[in-house]
Order: structure tokens, then sequence, then C-alpha cells
């Protein structure tokens, strides 16, 4: 993603898709980002948590 951000004109090249869609979808894939790294993973669970 940071790639993405940082390089993302030949994807602008043609109208393919244009940079306030490039910025939207990479809003988005970031908050996918903090809700992952948000929750706890199934190991911890297991490990923690179960009995």
């Amino acid at each position: 993603m940071r790639a993405l951000e940082a390089d993302h004109e030949f994807l602008m090249r043609g109208n393919v898709f244009s940079q306030s869609w490039l910025e939207g979808y990479l809003d988005v894939k970031w908050a996918e980002v903090q809700a992952m790294r948000m929750t706890t993973h199934p190991l911890e669970f297991q490990m923690y948590y179960s009995l």
C-alpha cells in the first residue's frame, strides 16, 4: 500500500483510475489494515483466553 501511495501515476494514464478514486481506495484499505491490527488473532485467543 505504501508502494501504491508512492507510485500510482501509471494507473492514471489513459484515465484508467482517477486520483480521487485511488485516494478513496487507499483510505478503505488502510482502514482494513487498522481493523486487522486491532483484532485478536485466533492463536492469541487460544493461548490466552481458552481453558
